[in-house]
């Protein structure tokens, strides 16, 4: 009988050691769940950088930005994104005091276009995209904290075309920042992101590659949903797109402490804006926050 009750002692320490366990690693992963929830760096608007729309690309606009001769404008387009069901969710694998979460996105909708002026009809094209953003935490003093996040790499389910952006660089001056990624697994500390000076003006250059057609490259960024800025890049050779940006037109407000801001390159495949109603819709997209701050101040609080 003794020799039973040491057996069923010991198996009742066992489970009890495995249900601490288990309740500490969700207990964990609750907490880092809800740090990316409310963080400014992964939050909902950044995991929604770029799929509403609120603006309308046109070509004049553009006209007094040509870089070369070479440079191609935007041809008219009209268009918008109508997102019907957006879900996040979050993966979360926990190794001691190191944490990889994965930010994971689902958007379906459609695509609605008008292509020409003089026969405005509107196509209206289905819209699957998949988005994925890896982060990466350290606990220390009990709590968790976010050290790195990569952009969020969006893409269209199973595009026939697919898009790969292959480079995003980004010159601002006054400050001298330079800022250049060519994968959008890289993991960026806060002050590797994209930062940039109130009064800074932004020079952003973006190349793509795909087979048997072309796109064309938008910029998303600066406010909150669903009032963002959307504009369009020239086009510099076939793969290649540049634009620039003025800091201060983000907001209509002056600046009165750093600022963590959502933005989004877009790649739209040529077809997806200029086809009939036969072509399909495929993007590829990378969204990654940006920082406005100057020189003197903080980065603002990950968690």
């Amino acid at each position: 009988m003794k020799k039973y009750l040491k057996v069923f002692s010991l198996l009742f320490l066992c489970i009890s050691i495995l249900v601490v366990g288990c309740k500490k690693e969700t207990d964990d992963e609750e907490a880092i769940i809800e740090i990316l929830k409310g963080s400014v760096y992964t939050d909902e608007d950044q995991s929604r950088a770029f799929e509403d729309n609120d603006t309308i690309p046109t070509p004049g606009a553009m006209a007094a930005m040509a870089f070369s001769p070479d440079t191609m404008v935007i041809p008219w387009v009209k268009f918008a994104r109508k997102v019907i069901w957006f879900t996040r969710h979050v993966s979360v694998e926990i190794k001691d005091t190191t944490a990889i979460a994965t930010i994971g996105t689902s958007a379906d909708g459609y695509f609605i276009v008008v292509n020409d002026p003089v026969n405005p009809e509107r196509y209206r094209r289905t819209l699957t995209d998949t988005g994925i953003r890896t982060v990466y935490l350290t606990k220390s003093d009990g709590r968790w904290r976010i050290r790195k996040i990569s952009p969020k790499n969006i893409w269209t389910k199973d595009a026939l075309l697919p898009i790969t952006i292959t480079n995003l660089r980004a010159e601002a001056r006054p400050s001298r920042t330079v800022f250049e990624i060519n994968r959008p697994d890289t993991l960026l500390t806060k002050d590797q992101l994209p930062t940039f000076q109130p009064d800074d003006t932004v020079k952003v250059t973006v190349t793509i590659q795909m087979d048997d057609d072309s796109a064309w490259v938008f910029l998303h960024r600066g406010r909150k949903r669903p009032h963002r800025h959307r504009k369009p890049f020239l086009r510099t050779s076939t793969y290649t797109f540049e634009r620039e940006w003025v800091i201060s037109s983000d907001t209509d407000t002056p600046h009165t402490m750093p600022e963590v801001r959502p933005c989004a390159i877009d790649a739209i495949q040529w077809q997806t804006l200029w086809g009939d109603s036969s072509a399909p819709y495929n993007c590829r997209a990378w969204a990654l926050p940006y920082v406005v701050k100057l020189p003197d101040e903080s980065y603002p609080d990950s968690e």
